[in-house]
């Protein structure tokens, strides 16, 4: 056994399915059954919340990618786990060199942590075939947890919120800030989708220590407006 050539690389992105996270090859010397592996993750820092449903799929056309009739070898997909036991189905009497992938789905934002890593490796003879004996391992690269493209956020503005504001002001001329919020267009990764943000609505909802619980009875009015010149959206 070992590395698939090139092992994948870079970051893995929240809410994927069928990601492939590293591959092996097996190369016989004569014909075997390929019946087990053990993947071992200690080297990354995810956990089962950041990925699931891990299993081996057989690479025919040796691309690194699940694509043609790739499928799986080990079944419907197990738990992330520090050690990861697979027992392999159908891989039965070959004498030349077959590719696998490691492939699993990477939890939604919300769920799954950006930043912990992930990796799938297999330590020396941790696999199981009819051979005499099984030597090799391989060692797959750490791939990053990243958020999606197109993450804007929203964060407190710049401008100074009162602590009160007069009963007096009763006109949309005599209107004050109230407070202030900065959207930035793709704000957790800058420059990635090439789209712009689009806002079609927005709900202001009553934070904590309201002594007003209605608002219609205290507040006549309400818009909201860009700062920079001051007009009403």
């Amino acid at each position: 056994l070992a590395n698939f050539t090139p092992q994948p690389g870079g970051n893995i992105i929240q809410g994927n399915n069928d990601v492939v996270l590293s591959g092996f090859s097996i190369t016989p010397t004569a014909s075997i059954d390929f019946t087990g592996v053990t993947l071992s993750t200690t080297a990354g820092t995810a956990t089962g919340a950041d990925i699931t449903s891990v299993r081996i799929y057989r690479d025919n056309n040796a691309n690194g990618l699940i694509d043609g009739g790739d499928a799986s070898v080990s079944g419907g997909g197990v738990a992330y786990a520090p050690s990861i036991p697979l027992t392999i189905t159908g891989e039965t009497g070959f004498s030349t060199v077959r590719n696998y992938l490691v492939v699993a789905n990477v939890a939604g934002v919300g769920v799954s942590t950006p930043g912990n890593t992930a990796v799938a490796s297999v330590a020396s003879g941790a696999f199981t075939t009819t051979a005499t004996t099984n030597s090799g391992s391989a060692t797959g690269n750490l791939r990053t947890i990243a958020a999606p493209p197109g993450a804007t956020t929203i964060t407190a503005g710049a401008g100074a919120e009162p602590l009160s504001f007069s009963s007096l002001i009763n006109t949309q001329g005599a209107a004050v800030l109230n407070f202030d919020f900065t959207i930035t267009d793709d704000g957790a990764t800058p420059s990635t989708d090439a789209l712009a943000s689009q806002i079609s609505q927005i709900v202001l909802n009553a934070g904590t220590g309201n002594d007003v619980t209605n608002w219609i009875t205290a507040i006549q009015g309400v818009e909201i407006g860009r700062a920079s010149c001051r007009e009403r959206v």
